[in-house]
């Protein structure tokens, strides 16, 4: 870059010589960058290859798992509410007492064998000391006292969605963010989750029994467990509509939003399937426990892939960082535009590198096409090209400071 512009007097008055000396200004700028850049980087990234950590790096994985770990917590603390809400008497009455007695009623039972079958209940381990069958509580007392524990039971059950729902939603609202180090979008990504899983846990448990009940429709019916499975599924998967919707609407992206809400309707759906199968499959004690970790589990693992899957599937544009301090994380290009540089609020955050600015550069879509703007004063390389401007085409090499990107589309350039 040692080339001098010469000028002669006659050119002193002519707006030719400020272009070319803006121009000659920016050529040297960009030849400092690539030094700086070359200085700065190790040869291993700047060779091209496959990058490391690209497994755990894919959407479908991380989201899986991150679904996982919510589910995990999720029944962890459901367990909690479920605890105390089996300890309330009037949960026992109506679980272990009340059905046992219908069923030797229908049974064509006389009432002398059913006294005998009450006494016998009332030895019950689970059914000791319960209020409800006291000799000596009046009618006026159990009434007073269903009431509270009516109330009670009601409070568990609310508990037992929301703490489901915000598990799965805070899990599932910060995977992205966490994988691409952004812990400012992070925290904002968290508080959302939070908030919707409140939202969510809180609206399904005030119709989620009456929604079951009224599509189980009559147990004794030849076909009440497919009802049943199907009440509950319908019940989950509207649990679901809540849980993984956060990304996109801080992103404000319609698409990213209706595939949250896809995902976590498909992991409610199969969720509440898999409880009432594993209830009625295994005989053991504690099925429902089991039958509760598996669906609860599963519901946030398909809740996450089944959005990742979605996503990979109806994508046309995106960017994958090939070399960097993010190496392997993929950029769905949702936003328009799409941001790239070291300020937290871009939607690709590239931290710790002094020569990326705040908002570095821009990918822009017009009439189809992916444009590449670059800050003024920013330098941006396309396929080791300096440029400012520069319509993407599918393979280029983006190289932002010491970040690798490269782009990828779907749709067929013309």
């Amino acid at each position: 870059m040692s080339d001098k512009i010469k000028i002669s007097f006659d050119d002193l008055n002519s707006s030719k010589v400020d272009d070319d000396l803006k121009r000659q200004d920016l050529l040297n700028r960009m030849h400092q960058h690539q030094q700086t850049v070359a200085a700065n980087t190790t040869q291993a990234q700047m060779i091209q290859h496959a990058p490391r950590g690209g497994f755990f790096r894919n959407a479908i994985v991380y989201m899986f798992l991150f679904g996982l770990l919510g589910g995990i917590l999720g029944w962890a603390g459901g367990e909690v509410t479920q605890y105390y809400e089996e300890q309330n008497d009037l949960y026992k009455l109506q679980n272990y007492f009340l059905p046992v007695i219908d069923y030797y009623r229908s049974q064509g039972y006389t009432e002398e064998q059913i006294d005998q079958i009450v006494l016998n209940a009332k030895e019950d381990p689970q059914l000791q000391g319960n209020f409800y069958l006291q000799e000596n509580k009046t009618n006026a007392e159990k009434d007073a006292q269903a009431e509270k524990d009516e109330k009670a039971l009601k409070f568990y059950q609310r508990c037992w969605y929301i703490t489901i729902a915000v598990c799965i939603s805070v899990f599932l609202s910060c995977a992205e963010s966490i994988m691409a180090k952004n812990w400012h979008q992070c925290l904002q990504n968290v508080i959302l989750g939070i908030i919707l899983g409140l939202i969510g846990g809180f609206v399904v448990s005030l119709f989620a029994d009456k929604v079951y009940n009224y599509l189980q429709g009559d147990r004794s019916m030849e076909f009440s467990m497919a009802r049943q499975v199907f009440a509950r599924s319908v019940g989950w998967a509207i649990l679901g509509l809540f849980v993984a919707i956060a990304p996109g609407i801080l992103m404000r992206s319609w698409k990213k939003f209706a595939l949250g809400l896809a995902g976590g309707l498909v992991g409610g759906l199969i969720g509440g399937l898999l409880f009432d199968l594993i209830c009625n499959i295994l005989n053991l004690q504690n099925a429902v426990m089991v039958a509760r970790f598996v669906g609860i589990t599963a519901f946030g693992t398909l809740a996450g892939a089944g959005t990742a899957l979605l996503e990979n599937v109806i994508k046309q544009g995106w960017l994958k960082i090939q070399a960097g301090l993010i190496a392997g994380k993929q950029f769905i290009l949702y936003k328009n535009p799409t941001t790239i540089g070291s300020s937290p609020k871009c939607d690709v955050y590239l931290f710790k590198d002094p020569s990326v600015v705040g908002i570095h550069a821009a990918i822009h879509v017009r009439g189809g096409r992916y444009i590449l703007c670059s800050q003024t004063g920013a330098v941006t390389l396309v396929n080791g090209t300096p440029v400012m401007e520069k319509t993407l085409k599918n393979g280029d090499m983006i190289q932002i400071g010491s970040t690798s990107i490269l782009f990828e589309t779907k749709k067929a350039e013309s």
